[in-house]
């Protein structure tokens, strides 16, 4: 066997190596990242009871539009008995700030910018 051919089997040798560990981090990364992703299908069961605090998140809003909902009655939530916390179904909230077919619920950018620029044009000149 020459010099060049044991180099080339030693590099196949490394590369086998290596693409094998590879091959073993990689079938890792992906058996965490699908446990993960079940988690998180199982934890968005509609079924699921969640704090205001955790409502506000999941539909990024302030809790105390999420408190404002519940006393005008267009979020359903109970209180254990002696509690002052609410609780909410997944799916009652899920309800409550879903789209409506009468319009949008979001404003494009345009609609945004002329609002701000009505409000700017509307202010005293100093």
């Amino acid at each position: 066997m020459t010099f060049e051919e044991a180099l080339r089997a030693d590099v196949r040798a490394l590369l086998h190596e290596e693409v094998a560990m590879l091959r073993a981090e990689l079938t890792d990364m992906l058996r965490t990242e699908m446990r993960a992703a079940a988690r998180a299908l199982c934890a968005s069961d509609p079924g699921d009871i969640l704090s205001v605090q955790e409502a506000a998140v999941i539909y990024k809003v302030m809790p105390k539009t999420i408190r404002a909902k519940i006393r005008t009655g267009q979020l359903q939530a109970r209180r254990s008995q002696g509690s002052r916390l609410y609780r909410i179904r997944r799916s009652d909230l899920d309800f409550c700030f879903a789209p409506t077919d009468g319009g949008r619920t979001e404003r494009t950018v345009e609609e945004q910018a002329a609002s701000i620029l009505s409000n700017i044009h509307r202010l005293p000149d100093k």
